[in-house]
């Protein structure tokens, strides 16, 4: 009795372990394990606050709201996630995509696509639908993250140039810039730039190795604070900055545009907006909008922005599991428990991030908990120092978000793809192109599209080869082999091709035709039937079929043909079909 009472709970445990993975690790946790977590997280720390005060500026969001999307989804990642170096929060093609639908809702559309994105992301995951991430081709993916990259560094030059004007879309922001260039801040634009080299340099120079003092005492400890300051270089800059820009401050100074005032604090917790109220100083009225409306104003966002969430952190993720298998399906729950969670608590859409998820594996991570430290880091910035944000330059801000994206632009790729496959490049292509002109979303969208037609013209060409051939007792026969399995895209093809083959023989009156399928692993319902439909017309010109196949499943399509073509298993039953072909002509 006591056996089949525990039977059921030790099969409730695992399944709970599989989708709770933190259950399986923590019994084991240890104080290495902290350290380890501790010092990552508290690295990680350093470099996603200001990284979330400038990625809420480009996704026209107040900064205190890329601070409420950078813990929560470290929270729920430490809980179900299953890559200990993975770090979820903010990014910049998140906040890109988030920006179009918050310039038209504020914060209440913002935090309404996190929720409605870790909806579908849970969905997907629960029905173990990951397989739909595969019909994103990497030519697709590398077209739409370098127009992206190219739209966010755009976007940034407003702040750098310190420069104000509102703008809506790639053209239309290149406009306005230029239309502005003679408003430039020259102080803003000192700052940013200054603050670009000054990022860049401690990014090329922070893995290498201090020479100068190899044989000096305590050269580890040097290296080792170097690369600290290296690693924490956002941070650094926007202390230096601030400093600077508060210093000019005290002697009335006003040289710098500055942050906007951050709410100090943590942030309600909260169910997202269904509907939209808001008041239109042109209008001088209240705008309502309903729960359709508002879904309508989301539009393709709604499922373009949780594909490229998931798709992201997969693929960052992939990337550090050296070998091991990645479950899919528990990323697909943990970034869908973080947007949802984080909804509630005015987040943006999240996914992983990879400049921090390397900071992540480089200062020794050791379990998914470090998401907590430097979530809780996150909370304590927001509670103790955010009124200090204020004082923080847009153009300071601007600098790391561009210093960040300009090495996402993937060029490098086009040529690799001329040498692999020259037709990748149109996928890559209208990615690339169709997200300048009609946005992220389309483009993607578009690029989709043109790579499953790609794919599915693939699936229209079948290889066959034919020739004719004489048994051993004499008679001669057609031989036909296709070279892969046969579906409904191919199916006509392949009728044309063996018509053509066998109609060419003009010599032979009433002939045998040989298909040999050890290839043709799969054959569906419409392949079947336009074989059929072959087969009733080559009868009536006494054509004799045999068709050799092995898979069980082949079998069984062609089964539905009925008397009108010879199935043969093995390798003898062609050859005495052939021998009574010979002896006898086939009606």
């Amino acid at each position: 009795m006591d056996c089949l009472m525990k039977c059921p709970k030790d099969s409730a445990y695992k399944i709970l372990k599989k989708y709770i993975p933190i259950l399986s690790w923590l019994p084991d946790y240890s104080a290495e394990d902290f350290k380890g977590d501790f010092i990552a997280g508290f690295t990680v720390g350093l470099t996603v606050v200001p990284q979330g005060l400038a990625l809420a500026q480009l996704a026209n969001l107040p900064p205190q709201y890329g601070l409420y999307t950078a813990f929560m989804g470290s929270f729920m990642y430490a809980i179900f996630g299953t890559c200990k170096d993975l770090v979820i929060g903010p990014t910049s093609v998140m906040a890109l995509m988030t920006a179009q639908y918050a310039q038209i809702g504020g914060p209440a559309y913002a935090a309404l696509l996190a929720f409605l994105s870790g909806c579908l992301q849970l969905l997907l995951g629960i029905f173990n639908l990951g397989i739909l991430m595969d019909f994103i081709s990497a030519p697709v993916l590398s077209g739409f993250t370098s127009a992206a990259a190219i739209i966010t560094a755009t976007m940034q030059l407003k702040g750098i140039f310190g420069l104000k004007y509102e703008s809506r879309g790639f053209i239309n922001t290149v406009y306005y810039l230029f239309q502005n260039i003679p408003h430039t801040n020259l102080y803003d634009m000192c700052m940013g730039i200054s603050s670009i080299i000054f990022l860049l340099l401690l990014r090329k120079f922070k893995d290498q190795k201090c020479t100068c003092c190899t044989y000096m005492k305590g050269c580890n400890a040097l290296q080792g604070l170097w690369w600290s300051l290296a690693t924490a270089r956002n941070a650094l800059l926007v202390i230096i900055c601030s400093g600077f820009a508060s210093a000019c401050l005290a002697f009335e100074k006003d040289f710098f545009s500055l942050t906007q005032h951050v709410d100090a604090g943590i942030p309600p917790f909260q169910i997202p907006q269904f509907s939209f109220e808001h008041f239109d100083p042109e209008s001088n009225s209240t705008i309502y909008k309903n729960c359709g409306e508002v879904l309508k104003d989301l539009g393709s966002g709604i499922i373009v922005i949780p594909f490229l969430s998931l798709l992201e952190a997969v693929a960052i993720a992939k990337t550090f599991t050296k070998g091991e298998k990645l479950h899919a399906t528990r990323e697909m729950i943990a970034l869908g428990m973080g947007n949802l969670m984080g909804s509630f608590v005015s987040s943006y859409p999240v996914t992983g991030s990879f400049s921090r998820s390397v900071i992540n594996n480089t200062s020794g991570v050791r379990t998914p908990l470090g998401g907590v430290v430097s979530g809780s880091f996150v909370l304590i910035a927001l509670c103790v120092i955010a009124p200090l944000f204020h004082y923080i330059p847009k153009s300071c801000l601007s600098a790391i978000i561009f210093s960040a994206v300009i090495f996402m632009i993937h060029f490098e790729d086009i040529p690799e793809m001329w040498k692999a496959n020259k037709v990748e490049l149109i996928p890559f292509s209208t990615t690339f192109f169709l997200s300048f002109i009609f946005g992220l979303e389309y483009g993607l969208l578009f690029g989709i599209a043109v790579a499953l037609g790609i794919l599915l013209r693939k699936q229209n060409k079948v290889d066959i080869s034919v020739a004719t051939k004489t048994g051993e007792n004499g008679s001669t026969f057609i031989h036909v082999t296709p070279e892969s399995s046969i579906y409904f895209p191919s199916a006509d093809k392949f009728k044309g091709i063996v018509s053509k083959a066998l109609y060419s023989q003009s010599d032979i009156p009433s002939c045998t035709l040989v298909i040999h399928g050890d290839n043709i692993k799969e054959i569906d319902y419409t392949a079947a039937m336009g074989i059929k439909n072959m087969v009733k017309g080559m009868r009536k010109d006494n054509v004799q079929i045999l068709f050799q196949v092995t898979e069980p499943s082949s079998v069984k399509a062609l089964n539905c043909l009925g008397d009108s073509v010879r199935l043969c298993i093995q390798e003898d039953e062609i050859k005495h079909s052939l021998f009574n072909s010979a002896s006898n002509t086939f009606h």
